[in-house]
């Protein structure tokens, strides 16, 4: 059913229902709450193997939780009543339950309270739901895409959380709703209409709208190819790609002393949007991407603004990037840095004021001042590490850890810190490690996806893997290059290796297995994950998932799995439909019948077969893991 209506002066226009349904994942425990405004009823059935009532008293719960919205400056008006009837009920069958929620339908809709519409927040599907009950059919029903935590039922007093999870979903009903019906409003749809995403609901919208105002055909088909009479299936150039569309990045490896700043931006392509007439202007022109003088003085201006504060203003004064969100995040007063996967530092806290952008140019309460005088920490994110057996990789964070104290405390004496005391202390490791642990196991190896063909060439010990990858990170400081070079000559010595042997080389351990544009179905935190080397994994239920770096809600395996499948069968397709090249002048090969090209060279694969192969191997391995 189709709901369209207006509301004024802060009250819904139409009678609502509030029907509530969460169960916990791995166990039989659910709640289902139905909460009849109009008639001041509310029925709380609680769903459990045994039939246990450890519900708290419902009319104090809601008094409070009530009173304290009032106080956290919610208006009454925007909240439901005060008088509401609880009835609280334990039932071991879900078809109980169910009827129970149907009785009270019935009981509502025989008394003729007039037009009311459901609005429901489960996980169930719709037509499951009406399955369960099939009264909700006569109502028209609007979805909340609001989810509670998996985890919500998994301690003992599970009853009395639950039981306060529905009482705050229910007050702030009225917030949620009016929201919907504004974003019904902007967008000119029903009301039960609104999905998940409004976001990107409404840009599909309006940009379908335009097409059919230009006279387009409409994109009909669910599946992601083009619906083209049957003819979708033969071009296979429609679903076929050379390489995933990732993220532009850079790297640039090296040790830093001074502060370094992690910024998150977001909304970039919304930006690209709004400033399109201007990219189009001044695209490929150095004034494009300039920051304009916007300051007298440059140097009173580093001095009123912790410096980063003044770069991050003056992108965003530019008209350019007005439409870019760009945040705090960390910073380091000195930062070991590899790769995104493999870092180190001492991180500081934010000065108070500049954990959002452009805080610094507020006012600070008068008379006060912050000073952070406490000792910085050292945080540590290394993936190569995780490929060390747990004896060595114990070892290799402390040897790593040492260092970084010692840049930051003693940088000046640095270099002979390094040539004397620290190495003398990695060669007594080094000794211990090769004389507890002579041989390479493959048990002492964790099992994880990513790891390459060639990481552990044949002859390879603990003790050299410790050695390569202490030696690896201290490189990073290139005005440590002689002593560096030095001490790794000497430690491979010790466990009788050569310093130009193949096995002295440092190889990287772990694949890398990017997914673009996953996206939390709880924050919808957008990011491009890496399956190999994410440093945000845990084990749940004896399978590794990897976590939402905003939320720390775990991403569905399946889906995952489901995104693997698609771009190995794009990449698959792209490999058979590719063009050859010349070996000899790199141009695309043009007669299909021509053994060698005009210049005399052989035709090669752009993608080799051996890319496919190492590709279908990671993610082999990797959904064997999960």
């Amino acid at each position: 059913m189709a709901l369209f209506f207006n509301f004024k002066d802060d009250v819904l226009p139409v009678k609502h229902i509030f029907l509530y349904q969460h169960s916990s994942l791995n166990s039989n425990r659910s709640m289902w709450a139905l909460i009849l405004g109009p008639t001041k009823k509310a029925h709380i059935i609680v769903l459990d193997t045994v039939k246990t009532n450890q519900m708290p008293n419902m009319n104090v719960l809601y008094a409070a939780e009530r009173t304290a919205k009032i106080n956290s400056g919610t208006s009454d008006n925007e909240l439901p009543g005060a008088e509401l009837t609880w009835e609280v009920r334990v039932e071991s069958e879900p078809r109980q339950v169910h009827r129970l929620i149907q009785r009270a339908l019935q009981r509502y809709r025989d008394e003729h309270r007039g037009p009311t519409f459901i609005a429901v927040q489960t996980a169930v599907a719709t037509p499951t739901l009406l399955s369960y009950v099939p009264d909700l059919s006569t109502f028209p029903m609007v979805s909340l895409h609001i989810r509670d935590s998996e985890s919500l039922y998994g301690t003992l007093d599970w009853q009395r959380i639950g039981a306060r999870a529905i009482v705050r979903h229910y007050l702030n009903l009225d917030s949620v709703m009016k929201l919907m019906i504004e974003q019904a409003r902007y967008y000119h749809v029903p009301l039960g209409n609104i999905p998940a995403d409004p976001a990107i609901f409404g840009a599909d919208l309006f940009y379908a709208r335009q097409l059919l105002k230009h006279n387009f055909v409409l994109w009909c088909s669910d599946l992601e190819r083009p619906d083209l009479g049957g003819r979708e299936s033969d071009d296979n150039r429609l679903v076929s790609e050379a390489s995933e569309l990732g993220a532009c990045s850079h790297n640039a490896s090296g040790a830093y002393g001074g502060v370094c700043v992690e910024l998150g931006t977001d909304a970039l392509a919304v930006c690209a949007l709004l400033q399109a007439h201007h990219i189009l202007q001044l695209e490929g022109t150095s004034v494009a991407t300039s920051f304009g003088a916007q300051h007298t003085n440059i140097q009173d201006a580093m001095a009123s603004t912790g410096y980063v504060e003044f770069v991050v203003q003056s992108i965003r004064n530019k008209e350019l990037f007005h439409g870019i969100d760009i945040t705090y995040k960390k910073c380091w007063s000195y930062l070991l840095w590899l790769d995104e996967a493999n870092y180190a530092g001492v991180q500081e806290k934010l000065p108070e004021g500049l954990e959002e952008v452009g805080a610094a140019e507020l006012p600070t309460t008068e008379g006060t001042t912050t000073q952070n005088n406490e000792e910085g920490s050292i945080t540590m994110y290394w993936n190569l590490s995780e490929w060390l057996p747990a004896p060595v990789r114990e070892q290799f964070a402390a040897a790593v850890v040492g260092f970084v104290s010692a840049a930051h405390v003693a940088s000046d004496r640095l270099p002979a810190l390094l040539a004397g005391e620290m190495s003398q202390r990695l060669f007594e490791i080094t000794e211990k490690i090769n004389t507890r642990m002579p041989v390479l196991r493959r048990a002492d190896i964790p099992l994880q996806p990513g790891l390459r063909d060639d990481a552990f060439e044949e002859g390879t010990t603990p003790a050299l893997l410790f050695v390569n990858s202490v030696c690896k990170i201290l490189s990073l400081d290139t005005a440590l290059e002689q002593e560096v070079m030095l001490l790794r000559r000497n430690l491979l010595r010790l466990i009788g290796v050569g310093e130009f042997s193949s096995l002295a080389e440092w190889r990287e351990p772990s694949a890398s297995c990017v997914l673009t544009e996953v996206i939390c179905r709880v924050c919808n935190h957008c990011r491009d994950l890496d399956l190999c080397r994410d440093t945000l994994r845990t084990t749940r239920n004896d399978l590794q998932v990897c976590l939402c770096a905003t939320c720390g809600t775990p991403y569905d395996n399946q889906q995952l799995e489901w995104r693997l499948t698609e771009a190995l069968n794009r990449r698959a397709m792209a490999f058979t439909l590719q063009d050859l090249i010349c070996t000899r002048c790199h141009q695309v090969k043009r007669e299909n019948l021509s053994v060698v090209c005009e210049c005399a060279g052989d035709f090669a694969l752009m993608v080799p077969l051996t890319d496919i192969n190492t590709q279908l191997t990671h993610i082999q391995k990797h959904c064997q893991i999960l």
